[in-house]
């Protein structure tokens, strides 16, 4: 008996071994979010946005909804076409609603999960690639706690990327095995990846791409092409699917993301040579210069240029993040007053989907996996002595934890209901609710406001003529311009009640605070309580009042 339980565990030492590795890790890096796992985020506007978006989907779905009209920018169809749709992160959702309503909760174990599931997954990757046990750890650690991958902790849905390693561990096992199913479920995960951030579907794929182009993996696509090709054709319709309301929103107010918008959040070229990055670019020259010269692994029938490949996937990242055109010191560099255009340019004008994306500074999370591959393969052939290996080893851990914890905060999310919700909660279901002061994201710092309304809507459930998210409609922004210059005028409230409000809520709270700091917006200095109730009109009824905050039906 003791014979069958120890060969139990010795094979179950190649999944515990790891999956404890990650959890230490994310104790070790993540420890404030979970000593804070209930009251506070990474993000104070984007990441309670983020968060509610989570949760409405995941109960939208649950209770059989249209996922895609989100309860905001009312009368606004397809709102969740707005931002990134988080589907698979929502699917995951349902079950934890039967243990909480806590959208911060629910947030912070995404974070959690996210980055076990993240190193797990980028661990077995190394192992397909037939790195040494250390060498994997090497691989999932930088991939997972690097400073480059958790400066995004803030946008949930570009650190969830487990959706990398994951297609390409199986599409590597179905090169070896020749199985269907393995390309069938790496298919599966990159849509998955796909349905939970669009951008992150060409982070898999161009992370892809060098793994397609060997000889022996286009030999064996070739072999099976009538398969290749049926499943591509699978992912297509699923993708066209989902994002066809995505395509729609965008002829309506057709809008793109412009390219100096990508230009505006690329890096600069600079961003090579900070401290973060050349400190991991010394220790992989130091392992390079350690290591055995052999070309190639094998794995199977494939035959991998590992070195290659990984170094393809970083000049890919690093090539994206730059932009359409050069930057230096976040300045455009010009030649006789022309930008210096890179690829970025052309993928833009060429690839469907590239208007949509802004932050192009975000493909450097390419030119991690990349450096994390490369950490794999030289720690994998390098002829240094296991102990000083695992001080290298300890050297990343250490230097990436404070890198990490240099640009680390917390942010503190209310949790306290105000009472004037439970008037609104108590009105019908079918109301359409209009806050005022109404927040555009220019108007900083009050902003973030807008966001905590989301918290507040999950807890009285109407639907907001307000809104935040990735785009707010042209036509909306130019409606909320006037009602800050205009509310409560007569020609506001007729707005309003054309728009279907049916309650307004004012806090008249925030109009005094903003008022006594003087806040100016749009030329136009915020009016006091005062001010605004000696202009309520006769189209406004008063239901009751609050703490210093009224709700009024319109008639």
């Amino acid at each position: 008996m003791n014979r069958y339980i120890l060969i139990y565990l010795t094979r179950m030492k190649k999944y515990t071994v790891p999956l404890f590795a990650a959890i230490f890790f994310t104790i070790m890096f993540l420890y404030p979010v979970l000593f804070h796992f209930t009251t506070h985020l990474t993000s104070r506007a984007d990441g309670v946005f983020i968060s509610w978006t989570i949760y409405t989907v995941s109960t939208l779905l649950a209770e059989g909804k249209n996922i895609f009209d989100l309860p905001i920018y009312f009368p606004f169809a397809n709102t969740l076409t707005y931002s990134d749709p988080f589907i698979p992160t929502a699917i995951l959702t349902i079950p934890l609603l039967f243990f909480t309503k806590n959208i911060v909760a629910i947030h912070n174990f995404h974070l959690i999960f996210g980055a076990v599931l993240l190193y797990v997954s980028s661990y077995f990757i190394g192992k397909q690639l037939k790195f040494s046990n250390l060498a994997s750890h090497f691989l999932a650690f930088f991939f997972t706690f690097s400073s480059i991958q958790t400066q995004y902790l803030v946008h949930l849905h570009t650190y969830l990327l487990a959706g990398i390693p994951l297609t390409l561990l199986f599409f590597l096992k179905w090169i070896e095995n020749n199985q269907w199913y393995w390309l069938f479920f790496s298919l599966c995960v990159f849509i998955l990846q796909t349905l939970n951030s669009p951008m992150s579907g060409f982070f898999v794929f161009f992370a892809c791409i060098p793994f397609l182009l060997q000889k022996t993996t286009l030999t064996q696509i070739k072999k099976n092409m009538f398969m290749v090709s049926y499943y591509i054709f699978f992912a297509c319709v699923v993708l066209a699917l989902f994002f066809t309301p995505y395509f729609l929103t965008s002829q309506q107010f057709k809008y793109t993301r412009t390219i100096r918008d990508a230009a505006h959040f690329a890096f600069s070229l600079d961003r090579l040579f900070q401290p973060d990055l050349l400190l991991s670019f010394g220790l992989l020259f130091l392992l390079w210069k350690t290591t055995k010269k052999t070309k190639e692994k094998t794995t199977g029938n494939l035959t991998i240029f590992t070195s290659a490949s990984a170094l393809f996937v970083a000049c890919i990242g690093v090539v994206l993040m730059l932009g359409p055109v050069i930057k230096i010191h976040n300045e455009t560099f010009k030649i006789f007053g022309v930008p210096i255009p890179l690829p970025y340019t052309v993928l833009y004008y060429l690839i469907p989907g590239f208007k949509a994306f802004r932050a192009s500074s975000r493909f450097i999370v390419l030119l991690n996996f990349g450096i994390a591959l490369l950490f794999g393969n030289f720690v994998s052939e390098s002829k240094l002595k296991q102990k000083f290996l695992y001080l290298l080893f300890g050297v990343l851990i250490s230097t990436q934890f404070y890198f990490h914890f240099a640009q680390f905060e917390l942010y503190q999310i209310p949790t306290e209901i105000p009472k004037i919700y439970d008037l609104v909660k108590e009105q019908k279901k079918s109301t359409i609710l209009a806050e005022f002061p109404v927040f555009s994201w220019r108007m900083m710092p009050f902003a973030y406001l807008e966001n905590d309304r989301l918290l507040y809507q999950t807890y009285h459930g109407k639907i907001l003529y307000n809104g935040v998210s990735g785009f707010t409609p042209p036509e909306r922004e130019s409606q909320w311009d006037l009602l800050w210059q205009e509310f409560p005028s007569e020609e506001t409230i007729v707005l309003l009640k054309n728009a279907g409000v049916t309650l307004v809520l004012i806090h008249y709270d925030l109009y005094d605070e903003m008022y006594e700091k003087n806040f100016t917006y749009a030329a136009h200095t915020s009016k006091n309580s005062h001010e605004l109730k000696q202009n309520i009109g006769t189209r406004l009824d008063l239901i009751d009042c609050k703490q210093n905050a009224c709700i009024y039906s319109i008639r």
